[in-house]
């Protein structure tokens, strides 16, 4: 698992490569969904809550 935090408008020419699922989503959404507890996967929630955490600290 792999969670990638970039800056972007537009969205990335071309498709993923078959099995990947791109959901684009604002990380200040995102992270409020996992601390809510809307996040159904525990890992993409760790992911969330140690990125912002880093952040944060930076």
């Amino acid at each position: 698992m792999h969670l990638f935090v970039g800056h972007t408008d537009d969205a990335p020419p071309g498709n993923p490569e078959p099995g990947i699922e791109v959901e684009r989503r604002p990380f200040t959404e995102m992270l409020a969904a996992a601390r809510a507890g809307r996040v159904r996967d525990a890992m993409t929630t760790l992911a969330l809550l140690l990125a912002a955490a880093q952040a944060s600290s930076e």
